[in-house]
């Protein structure tokens, strides 16, 4: 009976040591992996499956693959019939019809220059490393740095970087190690290291003649930013916090919660990342201790800060962005848009979160 027991005991130690690896693999894994949609054109509309993104209210890009290569910019939601949406075609590159295979998109631009003007600029690491990065001018004096999350691309960033440009100022919108269109990497490091490169970034534009500083980071640039501030809380100005990743350690559960995972399965992955030879099997330059990857203590954020971010996050607790901004009252200002998925916060439509964003970069251009 003793020795069934035991047996029973490792086989789910072994389970569970195999969930906490697939676990940490799929955090830390810094290769985008969309997910490839088949729809269907006829006429005036589009059809494609259902789920919560597909069926947002909003315009939408569709990004088809293939032979069919284009973007597709998606209006309204006309109906949902037998798990099909059905969307009106707002604008596309010619007439289409039959089927196509394509990515949903959260974003409202598909190139830089639907922005406005730009140029792509190298930004100097103190490695000796340079990164891309685009660069829209505005005031000299106020920059705005945008800084895009973890297996994405710096289209995430233009809804922020239209904002800014409206409020005439600056935006460099960055690449790090690890991003969907940075430097290559099998993983991330979550911020703990990435940071150094938005460090690097800043000092770009401090000395390209900037005086405000304002970095406007999402998902896990808001990791990177928070780490930053953790070690030099002087070298920005004020923030913007998009879905904000502020701890990894209940962002991580969150995720093995939505997974369908027990609980414990996060506490498995945390340990691997900072076990030698997990961090090995995971492909990590080094050990990670995700407990020391909080930031939503109190003084979290020394500077002026407006979070935006919706209670429909499936990816980062809402929980805990709310435990940031209230062990941080007096510098962080909460808006909670439209329930949404995670990264839609700035294509559903609600123009009072937008209004507040632009009052937010416009006062900050101001003397």
């Amino acid at each position: 009976m003793i020795a069934i027991v035991v047996a029973a005991v490792i086989a789910l130690a072994a389970v569970m040591g195999g969930v906490g690896i697939l676990l940490a693999k799929r955090v830390v894994n810094a290769t985008p992996h969309p997910k490839l949609l088949s729809v269907e054109f006829a006429g005036s509309e589009v059809s494609l499956p259902t789920d919560d993104k597909t069926v947002a209210a909003g315009e939408y890009l569709l990004r088809l693959s293939g032979a069919e290569a284009a973007v597709v910019r998606v209006g309204r939601v006309l109906r949902v019939v037998d798990g099909k949406v059905h969307r009106e075609l707002v604008s596309d590159a010619g007439e289409r019809s039959g089927q196509a295979d394509g990515y949903w998109s959260a974003h409202s631009y598909a190139f830089p220059n639907e922005v406005g003007e730009f140029r792509t600029v190298k930004v100097p690491l103190e490695d000796g490393e340079h990164r891309d990065a685009w660069l829209f001018p505005g005031n000299p004096a106020h920059w705005v740095v945008h800084v895009q999350g973890i297996r994405t691309s710096r289209d995430v960033t233009l809804r922020t970087v239209a904002a800014a440009c409206e409020a005439g100022a600056t935006s460099l919108t960055i690449t790090y190690r690890g991003a969907g269109d940075g430097p290559p990497a099998k993983v991330a490091m979550l911020g703990a290291r990435e940071w150094t490169e938005l460090r690097d970034a800043i000092a770009y534009a401090r000395a390209s003649g900037a005086q405000r500083v304002t970095v406007v980071a999402w998902s896990m640039g808001a990791a990177l930013t928070l780490e930053l501030l953790r070690r030099d809380p002087t070298l920005v100005d004020d923030l913007v916090l998009m879905c904000p990743v502020s701890s990894w350690p209940a962002t991580i559960e969150y995720g093995a919660i939505q997974a369908g995972l027990p609980r414990q399965a996060a506490g498995l992955a945390a340990l691997i990342m900072r076990s030698r030879l997990g961090s090995m099997l995971l492909g990590m330059p080094g050990k990670l201790d995700i407990r020391n990857l909080d930031w939503t203590a109190s003084g979290a954020l020394p500077v002026r800060t407006l979070i935006i971010h919706s209670r429909g996050d499936e990816v980062v607790p809402w929980s805990t962005t709310t435990q940031l901004a209230e062990n941080n009252r007096q510098t962080a200002t909460l808006i909670e848009t439209t329930s949404c998925p995670h990264g839609f916060e700035l294509t559903v439509p609600d123009p009072e979160v937008h209004m507040k964003l632009a009052d937010w970069l416009i006062s900050q251009t101001q003397p």
